[in-house]
């Protein structure tokens, strides 16, 4: 085990010390373009693995579900304490620098890194910036368009066919947001079976020898949508998260494997922000300045609700009245960006979904000079 540190665009410093190869390889993963020689100074998210002390947090430890998360007393601050089944399994203290505790559970993995984007993120507000839910993408004609919904509101589908268009990439799922810029985070898209199946050219651009059979099998890929079709008729909608993996699987797909033309970006200044809206009817239309903050509000608290109830929490555990909200980070880093619904109606195709998108943009000058690529 070694430490090992990243650097997320002069924003956020993480270190990993000691932590399990689990852990270390997730991290890497997904975040390893960041990595850096270690410097010494200190980080602004500490992971560490816990300390021998975490073992008297047992009797405070909530028995009542398999996993638990409340905020307990440890080492004279107040930290978040995830349990599982009775064991203290990882402790985020959201003081400075932000710390995770994660115990060596092969387990935790999932959770450590759910951890880590919310350490991320409290780390980037307290800079002015956030990580923010959406995609990023650049036409060919250097005009940067960011693509905001909920989960399951198609973003990736839309993210597929514009860079089948020949788009450039940023973002997919997540970017960090500073000074008005977006910045890369992952550039690894999650491929499930539905998008295989809306986008016909994809399962043959991801077919491979290393490929999953789901991929590489189109009868296997059927079986499974039957078999999801039925269970969402028939099984509880408590069961249905834990049914996903199996019956829907994800597939991390590199970029640079998969479409090796299209170039990745580190940073770009949006041009434009489309947030997706389930309609009737395919359109674009623009948004009022109040309306597009109170909707980029309400996805970005969905998105960190899904994360578990970490804000709260935090704020709870380390008041910081400093702090710049949620409304105020979004407004001063997209002041000027115009906004738009771009209504999405349930039928439609990806190039149906794309068309509105690209003509809208088509109308708009670019805003600043080419981003950088990464």
């Amino acid at each position: 085990m070694t430490d090992l540190e990243f650097e997320l665009h002069r924003l956020v410093h993480v270190r990993l010390q000691q932590l399990s190869t689990n852990h270390v390889a997730v991290v890497c993963k997904r975040l390893g373009h960041f990595l850096i020689e270690p410097s010494g100074r200190l980080p602004d998210v500490l992971c560490a693995p816990l300390p021998e002390s975490a073992a008297m947090l047992r009797e405070r430890t909530p028995r009542v579900a398999p996993q638990q998360v409340t905020t307990v007393c440890f080492e004279g601050q107040r930290v978040l304490l995830y349990s599982h089944r009775g064991h203290p399994d990882l402790i985020l203290d959201p003081g400075t620098p932000v710390r995770i505790l994660v115990s060596r559970r092969a387990g935790a993995t999932k959770r450590f890194y759910n951890a880590l984007l919310f350490a991320i993120h409290l780390s980037a507000t307290r800079r002015g910036g956030l990580l923010l839910h959406a995609a990023a993408l650049r036409d060919p004609c250097g005009r940067t368009a960011l693509v905001l919904g909920p989960r399951r509101s198609r973003k990736t589908h839309l993210t597929l066919e514009l860079l089948h268009r020949g788009w450039d990439y940023l973002a997919d799922d997540k970017l960090l947001l500073h000074q008005g810029r977006a910045h890369l985070f992952e550039h690894r898209l999650v491929v499930r079976r539905h998008h295989l199946s809306a986008l016909p050219w994809l399962a043959e651009r991801l077919n491979g020898p290393d490929a999953p059979r789901t991929i590489r099998s189109q009868p296997l890929r059927l079986l499974l949508e039957r078999l999801q079709h039925i269970a969402t008729r028939t099984i509880s909608d408590k069961l249905q998260p834990l049914l996903q993996p199996l019956i829907n699987p994800a597939f991390p797909q590199d970029l640079t494997t998969h479409l090796p033309s299209t170039r990745i970006l580190s940073s770009a200044q949006p041009d434009a922000l489309f947030v997706l809206t389930p309609a009737e009817r395919q359109g674009c239309t623009p948004l009022e300045a109040t309306c597009l903050l109170r909707q980029l509000v309400a996805i970005e608290r969905l998105y960190l609700g899904g994360m578990g109830p970490l804000e709260a929490m935090s704020d709870y555990a380390h008041p910081d009245p400093d702090s710049a909200d949620l409304t105020t980070l979004l407004e001063h880093n997209l002041t000027g960006v115009p906004g738009f619904s771009l209504a999405v109606t349930e039928q439609a195709s990806a190039a149906e979904l794309a068309e509105p998108l690209v003509r809208q943009l088509a109308d708009l000058e670019p805003r600043t000079s080419s981003p950088c690529p990464a």
